[in-house]
């Protein structure tokens, strides 16, 4: 999500996209998996919003390859099992659901590196910094 500000600067490093506004107020996409509310709740009146997605077997190989490092014994079918159960309890809770927001644009990361997702959405950012 990219906030609206007076004094708004965008910074942009290899693994991060990041802006921080008058208030310094730090917003990146890794943010997206802590705040899964942050377009329709923590900043809905961003002037960009990125939904990230995925298809859910690459979700799921991603999770199972971060989690093997900590927990080799996991199976990738509990791992599958987590994100259902997690992605129903974010899309169901009564405050804050998770759901993309009505002017969201959608980035399907299935076939992309961080790098690449980095550099769509630096772009998408860049487009509307000139709009």
């Amino acid at each position: 999500a990219i906030a609206n500000g007076a004094d708004t600067q965008l910074a942009v490093s290899q693994r991060t996209l990041a802006l921080w506004s008058a208030d310094n107020a730090l917003v990146d996409l890794r943010m997206t998996r802590a705040f899964p509310d942050i377009g329709t709740t923590v900043f809905p009146k961003a002037e960009l919003k990125i939904y990230l997605t995925a298809d859910e077997h690459i979700r799921a190989m991603r999770r199972y390859d971060e989690m093997k490092r900590t927990n080799p014994s996991i199976s990738l079918d509990e791992v599958v099992e987590n994100l259902k159960h997690r992605d129903l309890i974010d899309s169901t809770r009564d405050v804050s659901p998770l759901r993309k927001a009505k002017d969201a644009v959608i980035l399907d990361n299935t076939a992309l590196t961080m790098e690449q997702q980095l550099e769509i959405s630096y772009q998408w950012a860049m487009e509307r910094m000139q709009a």
